[in-house]
């Protein structure tokens, strides 16, 4: 099924929104009202008006990334901000729905344009350039509601952990969790299943995929359990062929010229859950890293138990102060233990630091 959008305006595509039901018109009405056009080059207004219908396959069955509504519409957060991406470069977009897997082959063979939702991968790179993220969604990893809380993807050493096939979540997955059992599930559904009949405790998705799962299955006493944010696994990019340099330089142009408001309203609409959760950023560290921190858990300082309020120790001995804070702080970040040595002035500590008692 092709579906055309028109794209002549920003105004036009409110009128769009509003008669389909694409995006929530009513909270991006201002924003898109106020859109103001590219500062584009001539080449580039010269190659729009040659080009000016642009064909962008997407997977039809993701919600809430992209998905064919029961009246044919496609719909979802990507579709939402593509329709955008195009009214302020001044697009016409001809969308056409598969699998993904047979999206990504028309993308790979240059049958289309381009490919929403795509993720930067080295094996697409001969065949697509990649623009900057329109979106970065975090991943989230979902348990039974009485799973252990966990502070980060550490807690689940040795768990059973449900992932998507072929997914960049599966390298992301055994880099940082090197003794995690994955159970390599074909669709999210199976994913959320595979917790409920006991085969998997989590399940390790992109967040609106989980929240979708949620809303709509009948299945119940599950919660998200940790947010993960990596900023490549979780960017949400359009493949644009390569022989085409042209379109992604536009696309991108167009991407910078979203603003905070427009990127709040359809978040708004799409990004309602997980509040609460536990968040755990990616940091970077490399596999050596890793692997150090395990090997050790418990790091050893010392600390100045008489400056406040850097850092202090109060009448009832318990440590406080911005390094203190620090401290905690990098205790989630990097899942090991500070352990504050037992000194009582600065000197000891450092005489502590040279004879290797600490850290």
């Amino acid at each position: 099924m092709r579906i055309f959008l028109d794209v002549i305006s920003p105004v036009f595509w409110l009128i769009w929104l509003a008669g389909i039901g694409l995006g929530a018109a009513e909270q991006l009405a201002p924003a898109i009202a106020s859109a103001s056009q590219l500062a584009l080059s001539d080449e580039q207004r010269a190659w729009i008006v040659l080009h000016p219908t642009i064909t962008i396959a997407l997977d039809d069955a993701n919600p809430p990334l992209n998905f064919r509504r029961p009246d044919g519409i496609f719909a979802g957060i990507s579709v939402d901000y593509l329709g955008l991406i195009a009214a302020k470069a001044g697009l016409r977009l001809e969308l056409r729905g598969w699998s993904w897997n047979e999206a990504l082959s028309k993308a790979l063979h240059h049958e289309v344009d381009g490919i929403m939702s795509a993720s930067r991968k080295e094996d697409r790179l001969t065949a697509l350039d990649f623009t900057e993220p329109y979106c970065v969604s975090p991943m989230a990893v979902v348990t039974a509601q009485d799973f252990p809380a966990v502070e980060n993807l550490g807690g689940f050493h040795g768990r059973r952990i449900a992932v998507g096939a072929g997914t960049v979540r599966v390298p992301l997955l055994r880099e940082q969790v090197p003794d995690v059992v994955l159970i390599e599930v074909a669709n999210p559904g199976e994913g959320m299943r595979a917790i409920v009949e006991g085969r998997a405790d989590a399940f390790f998705d992109d967040l609106p995929v989980i929240q979708e799962q949620i809303d709509t299955s009948l299945i119940r006493h599950l919660r998200v359990a940790l947010l993960y944010i990596q900023p490549e696994a979780g960017a949400l990019r359009i493949g644009v062929r390569n022989d085409v340099p042209q379109l992604r330089m536009i696309l991108d142009q167009a991407i910078a010229a979203i603003s905070t408001e427009e990127h709040r309203a359809i978040r708004e609409r799409w990004l309602q859950m997980a509040e609460g959760a536990v968040v755990e950023r990616d940091i970077g560290l490399t596999a050596d890293e890793r692997a150090w921190l395990r090997a050790h858990p418990v790091i050893r300082v010392g600390c100045d138990p008489d400056w406040a309020p850097i850092e202090s120790r109060d009448v009832s001995g318990n440590w406080r102060g911005i390094s203190i804070d620090y401290l905690e702080r990098l205790n989630r970040l990097l899942g090991v233990r500070f352990e504050i040595d037992d000194v009582h002035t600065w000197q000891e500590a450092q005489a502590h630091a040279h004879s290797g008692r600490i850290d």
